[in-house]
């Protein structure tokens, strides 16, 4: 993949992620923002880097999917409270410090997913290991190229520039199929063709057929269910509970990442991963815990 390539596919890119971006981002630092990219004019990443001053704040992580990319996102410390204050209305910390950082996590978290989601492709990919840390002076890992982009945040009152550096391509191709390997590279800038079809289900069956159990069935279909999402859970002792406030932040059970459970009538059904479908939140399906089968509806009715 020549680096003219990337300069034309990241931002054809951010020009289909931009209404989505934009979205999640006034969601949730309560701002109006705007959004534009660019790219570097050559793909020495590692100079980029040197060139900063320092602190920064340095947001790491992998997308995995035809292959790893690794991405780094730079966000200058003035930049980042900024974000810390909108995303939980408070007034400006003096400093950035493990419990501020975290809750930029997980707002960085949110958007990024919502991002990934939201593309035609968007079930191709998925987002590994990230990181928010301050840091006061380059990382001694980054590779010496890349390909370095720019995104442009920009509000009525407030512009900033974030350094979004991609690199580590991990392409399983050897000596003799470079070609290959630039193909698969390009394919990551091209959608896929979504194959659509009539759903098919299983019979609410156990393998005999009983008529008088059909008709049975039949007189259940429209029964409806309530159908609840859980995102975690979490103990906490009555003082602690009083303690909580508006931009509290509560660690729930279960770690970022970690599939969440679908219940129907308070009976696990599914695990599942959370998608945006237009403006609205909704619930992947990803497995299925036991079977769904006739005697099972007519208890939960």
């Amino acid at each position: 993949m020549t680096f003219d390539s990337f300069r034309t596919g990241y931002q054809s890119l951010v020009e289909s992620w931009k209404d989505i971006l934009t979205t999640a981002l006034n969601k949730l630092f309560k701002q109006e923002f705007t959004v534009s990219a660019s790219v570097g004019e050559d793909q020495t990443i590692k100079s980029v880097v040197d060139s900063l001053e320092f602190p920064q704040i340095w947001v790491q992580f992998e997308t995995v999917g035809k292959m790893t990319l690794k991405h780094a996102l730079v966000i200058p410390v003035m930049a980042a409270g900024n974000l810390f204050t909108w995303m939980t209305e408070t007034d400006a910390p003096e400093t950035l410090e493990e419990d501020q950082l975290n809750i930029l996590k997980e707002g960085i978290d949110q958007i990024i997913n919502q991002v990934i989601a939201g593309q035609e492709n968007g079930d191709d990919f998925e987002l590994q290991n990230l990181t928010v840390e301050l840091v006061t002076e380059a990382p001694v890992d980054i590779p010496e190229t890349g390909y370095p982009g720019v995104l442009k945040l920009s509000t009525s009152e407030f512009a900033m520039d974030l350094n979004h550096l991609v690199w580590g391509f991990s392409e399983e191709v050897g000596d003799d199929d470079s070609e290959a390997g630039t193909g698969e590279m390009d394919s990551l800038f091209e959608e896929d063709e979504v194959d659509v079809h009539p759903a098919e289900f299983e019979n609410f069956t156990n393998g005999h057929n009983h008529q008088s159990g059909n008709k049975n069935l039949d007189m259940l279909l429209d029964v409806e269910l309530e159908v609840f999402v859980e995102l975690g859970r979490k103990k906490m002792l009555i003082k602690d509970l009083l303690k909580l406030g508006k931009g509290s932040v509560i660690e729930l059970d279960k770690a970022a990442g970690e599939p969440l459970e679908i219940f129907v009538n308070g009976r696990k059904l599914a695990d599942g991963e959370v998608v945006v479908v237009d403006d609205a939140f909704g619930i992947r399906i990803t497995q299925i815990v036991g079977n769904v089968q006739e005697n099972t509806l007519l208890e939960q009715v």
